[in-house]
């Protein structure tokens, strides 16, 4: 992109990004720790309880990464705007 520099552009990536790694180390301590959540009242013993909890921050990083794609596509913060319907764009030159 012409507009931000690339160390901005990958600092942007990276603070996007970054919520993966807690998300990673909370499955593993669910994953890992499976007997003590199962035995907890929390989860009643329910095996779909603890599917649920495990999926959960999954889902939640999951579900933000549209969001970070934006960043591509839209004006507001890493480059341009230009609507490709519109005459005159030609997407070679303006696809990153």
């Amino acid at each position: 992109a012409s507009t931000a520099a690339p160390w901005v552009l990958n600092l942007v990536e990276l603070v996007h990004y970054t919520p993966a790694i807690p998300c990673t180390l909370i499955v593993h301590l669910l994953i890992s720790n499976a007997g003590h959540w199962m035995s907890s009242p929390l989860l009643g013993g329910s095996d779909w309880r603890l599917v649920a909890l495990v999926l959960s921050p999954v889902l939640a990083v999951a579900g933000g990464l549209p969001g970070f794609t934006m960043h591509t596509y839209e004006g507001w913060q890493v480059t341009p705007f230009r609507n490709p319907l519109s005459k005159g764009v030609e997407l070679r030159v303006e696809d990153n």
